[in-house]
Formats: C-alpha cells, structure tokens, sequence
C-alpha cells in the first residue's frame, strides 16, 4: 500500500517529524503510531487519521491513497 509512503514524502516535504505531525494532529495518535503507518506495520489506520493528516500536511485525501 502505498499510504504509508505518501504520508511520509508529504510529511517530509512539509519539513515535519513524526512527532511534530502528530503534535499538529491534535495528539489522536503519536510519532510511534505514525512510524508505524508509513512503514506498513498497521494495515489499516482507519479515514479519521487519513483525514486528519491530510488536513494537517494540506494534501487530498486521494493524494495520500494513490
């Protein structure tokens, strides 16, 4: 799957960490959790936190699901 990767070359581009991410997230999940969904340990992250971090990084939903 290809979320993983996304979340994470946008979270880069954004110039964010992990944990600054999930701090801008409003703290629903933490750096850990996040590492773990960019690496492909947790199939499925559920649309609340896709829709969060979109929001957060200003991308689609679709962006990050391509």
């Amino acid at each position: 799957m290809q979320l993983g990767k996304n979340i994470q070359k946008f979270r880069k581009k954004a110039g964010l960490s992990r944990d600054k991410l999930a701090f801008k997230c409003g703290g629903k999940f933490t750096g850990l959790h996040l590492m773990r969904v960019e690496n492909g340990s947790v199939k499925n992250p559920g649309i609340e936190l896709v829709k969060t971090i979109a929001d957060v990084l200003n991308v689609s939903v679709d962006d990050l699901l391509k």
